[in-house]
Formats: C-alpha cells, structure tokens, sequence
C-alpha cells in the first residue's frame, strides 16, 4: 500500500481516537507566506498567545524558555528547523500546518525580497550577488529545514508524520479557513504581506537559471513533485471516503 494512503488512514484514525488540540503549531518555511498566516494566526489565537520565532535572538529565547510557559501559547513556531520544535514541543499536541511554493517561485522571490530589504538579516551578503550566485549559496533549502539533509523522499515522509494540514501558497484560503474551523471562530481577511518588491511574472529568468536550481535544488524540486503528487492523491480519498 503507498505510504500516502497509510499516512492518510493514520491521521484519520488519530482525529477519531483523539480531541484535535487546542494549539497550533506553524513551520514558517521561508517565502512562502508565512507572515501573512502569522497575521491571521494572531487574530485567531491573541497577539499575546502567539510566540513567533523570527530571528536568532527569539530562537534563543525559545530554546531557553520553560516548559510551561511555552505550553501557554495558542500559537507557536516560526522559521529555523523542525527539528528544533520538535525537540522542545510535543507536536502531538498541536494542530501542525505549514505551507509550501514552487521552488524556482520560491528562490527567486527570496532573492529579490533579501536583496531590496535592508533590514533582513542576510541583506549584506544577498546584495552582493548575482541571482546565479544566490542559487548556489544555499542548496536545498526546504528539505533541509523539514528533515535536516536533502532528501526529498524522507522530508515528504516527515510531512505526512508531523502535519495535521499543509498547503501550497495557491490554495492559502483553504488552510486559513481549515485553521479558523479549528479555533471555532470565523475566517479573519487574508492580506499578502511582505511580498517582494517585484512581480515573478515580471522578472525574466534565464533558462540557464532555471537549469542550474534543478540541478543544485535537486530535493527541493522533486519534493515539490511528490507533494503535488499527495495532494492529488489524498484529494481523491476525501471525495470518495469523506
């Protein structure tokens, strides 16, 4: 049997046997509007019950900050890796949810966000370079974040064992109505914030660019497939076993 369909059966038999949690867990993978769910998340849990892990200075505080007043937050995570969420959270306690892009839409968003922002904490270094240079600084990025190497088959099978929703930026209402549902209340407006100083459709990307981040993106890209290929697949379960 796939292990999307034992994925799939398994989180419906956790939901039947257990009360979904009260909190929620979001993993901020880097451009891939992130803050605008922060925005919602604070609506929906409280700005002062929302812990959101931004930079080295929070993620310190994080690390260092007791076990019951973690467990106060209504909403909790941020960017840096799962797994050091997972070491100071249990995620089985947690409603989790992440979201995902397309990973050349991605980079090059990132690229140009880091470069026009002076405050971003990379900014010094991204303005320097060339987008060419941008893609082979920091390879894989995603899986590397969700299961700390890039393997694109154990990240997917990380993501079907942690996440209780995940979506592709494309369909963000979707996981913002699933969040709202979650937290009883109605779905608060979705604004994109932080968005790049240009559009991707405006933005001409050399072939050559597009051939070098699948080649030095080579995870990234095929877990993009296999997660398009998931949601597929488990969209086809709900409309026939729902």
């Amino acid at each position: 049997m796939p292990s999307w369909v034992l994925s799939y059966l398994r989180s419906r038999i956790g939901r039947l046997r257990d009360p979904e949690p009260k909190r929620v867990f979001f993993l901020h993978l880097p451009k891939c509007a992130g803050t605008s769910v922060w925005a919602v998340l604070r609506q929906l849990a409280g700005k002062n019950q929302t812990l959101q892990v931004y930079n080295a200075e929070r993620a310190r505080e994080f690390a260092a900050m007791d076990p019951v007043k973690l467990g106060n937050f209504r909403a909790i995570g941020g960017h840096f890796t799962l797994e050091s969420y997972r070491a100071r959270l249990d995620l089985k306690q947690y409603f989790s949810v992440t979201t995902f892009r397309e990973p050349v839409e991605r980079l090059v968003s990132e690229y140009y966000y880091t470069k026009s922002n002076p405050k971003h904490s990379h900014h010094q270094i991204v303005s320097k370079l060339s987008l060419r240079d941008f893609i082979d600084l920091d390879p894989n990025p995603v899986t590397r974040l969700i299961c700390g190497r890039p393997d694109a088959a154990m990240a997917a099978d990380v993501v079907r064992e942690v996440f209780d929703r995940w979506a592709f930026v494309d369909e963000l209402p979707s996981l913002i109505a699933s969040v709202s549902r979650h937290f009883g209340k109605p779905m608060p407006p979705l604004r994109h914030i932080n968005a790049g100083p240009l559009s991707l459709n405006a933005i001409a990307i050399d072939e050559e660019d597009r051939a070098l981040i699948g080649e030095r993106h080579a995870a990234d890209v095929e877990f993009y497939r296999m997660l398009r290929s998931d949601a597929h697949n488990r969209a086809w379960m709900a409309a026939h076993h729902e």
